[in-house]
């Protein structure tokens, strides 16, 4: 189910709009806290568990490569409306973006 006011098929062009703050619910560890930076030229997936790893844009989608933890695979991403990033699934578990 897709809430009417969000968009979940998606073309990456700006690559800043997923910074920021993000947790899973229920939180029950430190993978669960999570931030998206940029602090050179990569986009970085950090946690809270002191695990971090780079983010990749592929054919305009945000991919973790093969290096992170669980393997390279293809993050889902719901946008609101006004184009802001809502929610990112990474390894089938949905990430709430902290305003």
């Amino acid at each position: 189910y897709c809430n009417p006011g969000y968009r979940y098929d998606y073309i990456i062009t700006d690559e800043s709009i997923f910074l920021g703050s993000y947790k899973k619910e229920p939180v029950l560890n430190g993978w669960h806290e999570v931030e998206i930076i940029k602090p050179n030229e990569n986009l970085i997936w950090q946690n809270a568990a002191g695990a971090n790893w780079n983010l990749e844009i592929i054919d305009s989608q945000l991919w973790s490569p093969a290096s992170s933890p669980y393997g390279e695979q293809k993050l889902g991403v719901i946008f609101k409306d006004d184009g802001s990033v809502s929610h990112i699934f990474f390894n089938n578990e949905k990430y709430d973006k902290l305003d």
